[in-house]
């Protein structure tokens, strides 16, 4: 049946339908072009949102009507913004350069000699570029001159070292892997660096070291592993990788690296995971004997865990980014009249802004609990009963983000349950932000064990970060250290929660 068989109905159905479907394009082609050249940010200004005049959102603020007479209310003083100009640690080595002025500028106007009264000092900051020199390690031999027996000959030890057949320190180890998983500096770029320096390090060379030294660091990691499983809640996210000469893969096909972030109380830890897949297989080896809450985004990977005795919590954080999306591709036109995407995400902000509160008044779990209890569950009620209510095309991005809302709901108000889940997965998103940084630099891993390698660092550091260590303090002390270690004892006092930031600094000094 061609177009001219239709009859005045079909025909008009037909127009209507390719005008519906018109609209979606325009809509995802006007999201495309603005996520390709405008910033990527979710956040709208409160003039942007007035714009949409969305429907009215109870607010989450306290009713003075409701108060007791001795009731009090805490007005928060807004804290003032830090300023931007520069600072400097107090530990840093101090120069001192004095001017005085000249003997014959040292007289007054009434014949008497000028006497100092006090001085101005100013602060300027130097940088002294990188200064490689070699060590010489000189190991005395002594024999026996008189019978020169073999068994007379005795030789001086020198220290263990990680590498042992290597001609790097612990502190230029240490500045290769700060430099590579801290920095974002590729191993080419380093090697100029080195050549201007004055010593030549082909790449492959300090490739090599990496992946020895990530062999050497695996027993802290397996203790990280223990802190994750031991712990009552985990977050969970993953990653994209490539990698070009994974065995029996296609080269643009993309590997993955799975972040997870929990612990014990004071063991946080963030532990990364490099896979070829992104299945489900994976998340089940990944949480293998584990019980307690994982929180991650709805990818349909992580609901086999549930099976497994584990609860999911889903990520507030999600849902609201595709109405943010939906957001993002309305015309002007659009965006004047009120707008559904513009009302959901009002109800977002209402519920940010209670867990704002309880995080500004310092709350404990306890009372975070009952906060949500008392503000978040009704405003949830309310949300989901808006979005069932709501007609729009499902194929729609709108559309889209409703459908994702309500079959993740349950999930997604879980944290309602308990003061100490959070309302999002972010705190894991930003735990892969320093390796997304740095993929962007050296895009891609030559080999598996070079991923792997890759992802042992990144849980290294990520972790001594989060305890407040200096990077490459704590490299150089662990490297110093992890010679020595023969027992488990050993490995569990060079984890990051049980060495002190300044203790570690000072040590390093002097190494």
């Amino acid at each position: 049946m061609t177009i001219t068989d239709l009859d005045k109905p079909a025909l008009m159905d037909l127009v209507q339908q390719q005008n519906e479907r018109i609209a979606v394009l325009e809509r995802q082609l006007r999201l495309l072009l603005r996520q390709k050249y405008q910033p990527s940010s979710e956040q709208l200004s409160e003039d942007q949102l007035a714009l949409f005049e969305p429907e009215s959102v109870p607010d989450v603020q306290t009713d003075p009507s409701t108060l007791e007479d001795d009731d009090t209310i805490t007005v928060r003083r807004p804290q003032k913004r830090r300023g931007k100009w520069a600072r400097c640690d107090d530990t840093l080595a101090r120069h001192r350069i004095e001017y005085e002025l000249p003997e014959s500028e040292r007289l007054c106007g009434c014949g008497e000699t000028l006497v100092k009264i006090g001085e101005t000092v100013t602060e300027q900051y130097e940088f002294i570029p990188a200064q490689y020199i070699v060590i010489e390690q000189v190991q005395h031999r002594y024999g026996c001159c008189a019978c020169h027996a073999p068994s007379a000959l005795k030789t001086a030890p020198k220290p263990l070292q990680i590498l042992p057949k290597t001609n790097a320190t612990v502190g230029l180890l240490a500045q290769i892997v700060t430099a590579k998983y801290v920095d974002g500096t590729p191993l080419h770029r380093q090697q100029a660096q080195h050549d201007r320096g004055g010593i030549y390090l082909p790449r492959n060379t300090m490739a090599r070291w990496l992946i020895h030294l990530s062999d050497e660091v695996q027993p802290l990691l397996n203790l990280f592993e223990d802190s994750i499983r031991a712990g009552p809640y985990t977050h969970c996210d993953e990653s994209p990788i490539q990698v070009l000469k994974e065995p029996d893969r296609d080269v643009s096909k993309s590997s993955w690296v799975w972040v997870r972030q929990g612990g014990l109380p004071g063991q946080d830890v963030v532990l990364y995971h490099y896979s070829p897949h992104r299945s489900s297989e994976v998340a089940k080896s990944l949480f293998k004997d584990y019980q307690g809450f994982v929180q991650c985004d709805g990818y349909a990977a992580y609901h086999c865990l549930e099976t497994q005795g584990i609860t999911l919590v889903g990520c507030m954080a999600h849902a609201r980014r595709k109405f943010t999306d939906a957001l993002k591709q309305l015309s002007r036109q659009e965006a004047i009249a009120k707008s559904k995407a513009a009302t959901a995400i009002a109800y977002f902000k209402a519920l940010y802004q209670i867990e704002a509160d309880a995080r500004d008044q310092s709350f404990t779990d306890d009372q975070r609990y009952q906060q949500r209890q008392d503000k978040a569950v009704p405003l949830l009620a309310e949300f989901k009963a808006w979005l069932e209510a709501q007609t729009v095309l499902p194929k729609s991005t709108l559309g889209k983000a409703i459908q994702y809302t309500l079959k993740q709901w349950p999930r997604l108000i879980r944290y309602c349950e308990h003061g100490f889940l959070d309302i999002d997965n972010n705190a894991n998103e930003r735990a892969i932000r320093p390796f997304a940084t740095g993929r962007k630099n050296w895009m891609f891993a030559d080999t598996p064990r070079g991923a792997q390698t890759n992802a042992r660092f990144y849980s290294l550091i990520e972790t001594c970060k989060f305890h407040g260590h200096e990077p490459y303090a704590y490299l150089k002390y662990l490297f110093k250290a992890l010679p020595k270690a023969t027992c488990v004892e050993d490995y569990e006092a060079l984890l990051p929660w049980h060495l002190n930031v300044s203790t570690v600094r000072e040590m390093v000094r002097e190494i």
